[in-house]
């Protein structure tokens, strides 16, 4: 008993989460749930939490497909699939993530903490040997997708556009969503018919990108000479966190949103006359430059990093 008291899922001991999520669970079931913001958070920080730490305490789950990550994917997947979770539900939690844009809220303050976060020297020095490298891994990623679609009777070019692009974009809020869009422009077609192509791809391709980083993850545990235990260049003193945790302000959380915002709404500025560009990218161009040429205070940087990491603690990272 005393061992199930010392289990906390977002510091929050487990009986009470329990407790939280049957609640919760009553309110979906009742339809007392609330509508909004309120209704789609308790949801997703609610059922995700839970099926995080089963993903992550589960033997082979944990170890080679992902942990937590990937029941939260599946699970929430299968309630809705069966029935469990009402229709409602999943349209208000669609609404607050895509519609609203608390995705966009959630990945401006990921990528905005992360790069200025890092050390500059390294940011420089790591710049010059990734870029050159990742674009040919996704100029041959994407070439591969429409070599294949092409041998299968699919279409090399309808393998690109429909497969590895909305893969390339990272899911629903930055591929499936703003690419739909600009293809039924451009196409002159219906945006809910382009969407149901994209979605299989893109679902599945997260999917994959999870089990393949838990596989490498463990490969690296396997063997440990092809890793570098958190460090992005070999011969590095610095790594992608290496400042140390001070103690958070709430100052410093409201100057860090702020900032995340700022280069979000930059991005969007660009991408108004670059459309061909997403405005994710453009942000991340213009936060690394932003960080290279040293014009951002450091207590700026310290306060994006630190919102950064409340927003990957304590939001609904896991839906």
């Amino acid at each position: 008993m005393d061992k199930v008291k010392s289990i906390k899922i977002s510091g929050i001991p487990l009986p009470i989460y329990l407790g939280f999520t049957a609640i919760t669970a009553v309110s979906i079931a009742m339809k007392w749930l609330p509508s909004g913001m309120i209704g789609a958070l308790l949801v997703m920080m609610v059922f995700g939490g839970l099926f995080n730490i089963i993903g992550n305490n589960l033997p082979i789950v944990k170890t080679f497909l992902g942990g937590g990550a990937i029941v939260c994917i599946f699970a929430s997947a299968a309630l809705v699939y069966a029935g469990l979770i009402p229709t409602d539900v999943v349209e208000n939690v669609d609404q607050f993530m895509n519609k609203t844009g608390f995705l966009n809220f959630y990945i401006a303050a990921l990528i905005t903490g992360s790069i200025l976060g890092m050390d500059r020297t390294l940011l420089l020095k790591a710049a010059v040997r990734f870029l050159p490298v990742a674009l040919c891994a996704m100029t041959v990623a994407i070439l591969s997708v429409g070599a294949v679609g092409a041998l299968v009777g699919y279409g090399f070019v309808d393998a690109i556009m429909y497969v590895a692009i909305p893969m390339m974009g990272g899911g629903m809020g930055a591929g499936v969503v703003p690419l739909s869009g600009m293809y039924a422009e451009a196409l002159q077609t219906d945006k809910a018919a382009i969407i149901s192509r994209m979605i299989p791809a893109s679902t599945l391709g997260n999917v994959m990108a999870i089990v393949g980083a838990g596989l490498l993850a463990k490969l690296g545990e396997v063997k440990p000479s092809l890793t570098g235990n958190g460090r992005l260049m070999r011969n590095h003193n610095s790594d992608m966190n290496e400042k140390s945790n001070s103690a958070v302000t709430l100052e410093e959380l409201g100057i860090g949103m702020i900032t995340a915002m700022f280069f979000f709404l930059l991005g969007v500025i660009i991408s108004k006359f670059v459309p061909a560009v997403h405005s994710y990218a453009w942000m991340i161009i213009l936060v690394a430059i932003s960080k290279a040429c040293g014009i951002i205070p450091v207590k700026f940087e310290d306060s994006a990093r630190q919102w950064s990491q409340f927003v990957m603690k304590t939001g609904p990272a896991h839906f």
